[in-house]
């Protein structure tokens, strides 16, 4: 087992907090607990308000600096979202999870980093799962922790490999925006079974002037 990174006691009362304040109460789900931790010990609040879409929320990563360019870039939690019809107790949610639980190892298993506009590819257990073959990283949300800094929060969307190919040849932000305006909610749902978005040129040229991109 390689050496943890923790967050101290004050550290992990600001981040449960932030977590609670911006994605919801902890009356609202659940915390699955990791048992045998790698670099960082990663939990994650699985937030199910009535109603109301899952969100999945990673606490335990931020507390461990990524090989990044800039101090505000080296720490980040990851946020992953399911519909409100996706039973929190099913295989299906313990799959989000253990995948939120491996994307957190990742950056420190490769001394790396991710945020923002990054991709990356799924576990075959998620492939099979959800039919997602990879996902993209977008800045959802930020605090900031004493004695670390600027936590960012990385919404993890799921994508597939066509669209993740695309994606790569031009913008994330800008590819996430197309497939927003295409998909709508459905896009964030890991549960959504969703087909994949593959633009032509004129599609993306007609996208690009709707959203009033130059």
């Amino acid at each position: 087992m390689k050496s943890l990174t923790l967050y101290n006691p004050v550290q992990l009362e600001q981040i449960q907090e932030f977590i609670y304040d911006t994605f919801g109460g902890e009356e609202d789900g659940l915390i699955a607990h990791e048992l045998t931790s790698e670099y960082v010990h990663t939990d994650v609040q699985i937030v199910a308000p009535e109603g109301r879409n899952r969100t999945f929320v990673t606490f335990g990563m931020g507390a461990r600096k990524m090989n990044g360019p800039l101090p505000d870039l080296c720490h980040v939690e990851l946020v992953m979202c399911a519909s409100k019809d996706l039973d929190i107790y099913s295989e299906e949610a313990m799959t989000i999870v253990n995948e939120l639980v491996l994307l957190s190892k990742f950056p420190f298993r490769k001394n790396t980093w991710l945020h923002h506009g990054h991709t990356i590819d799924a576990s075959d257990a998620f492939k099979e799962a959800f039919g997602f073959d990879a996902f993209a990283f977008i800045s959802v949300d930020f605090t900031k922790i004493d004695g670390i800094g600027e936590v960012d929060f990385l919404l993890t969307i799921p994508i597939h490999k066509e669209e993740r190919e695309w994606i790569m040849e031009t913008d994330t932000f800008e590819g996430y925006l197309m497939l927003e305006e295409v998909f709508g909610n459905q896009l964030y749902f890991a549960d959504s079974g969703r087909n994949a978005f593959i633009p032509d040129e004129q599609t993306i040229q007609d996208l690009k002037e709707f959203l009033k991109w130059e």
